[in-house]
C-alpha cells in the first residue's frame, strides 16, 4: 500500500506527538486515496477530543480541528 515518515522538531508533549501522528496518518490515507477508514490510537486524550462536540481549548486544538476537518474528507472515517 504505502508508508509514510515525517520528521518533526520541538514537540512539547507527548499530547501534541499522538496529535501529530493522527493528522499525518489521516493526510496520508487521503493522499492514498482512501474513502472509507478507521482511526486506532492508543491515545485515549486525543481519541476522546476527536469525538467531543465541546470546543477544545487544549494545546492541542489546532491539531484536533485539523484532524476533525480532514475527516470530513472521507466517506467514511
Amino acid at each position: 500500500m504505502g508508508a509514510c515518515s515525517r520528521v518533526t522538531f520541538h514537540v512539547p508533549t507527548m499530547f501534541v506527538v499522538e496529535a501529530i501522528a493522527i493528522v499525518h496518518g489521516l493526510r496520508f490515507a487521503f493522499k492514498m486515496g482512501f474513502w472509507s477508514l478507521i482511526l486506532e490510537s492508543d491515545a485515549q486524550v486525543s481519541i476522546h477530543k476527536l469525538n467531543a462536540t465541546s470546543e477544545d481549548l487544549s494545546e492541542i486544538s489546532s491539531f484536533i480541528y485539523e484532524a476533525t476537518e480532514l475527516s470530513k474528507s472521507f466517506l467514511e472515517c
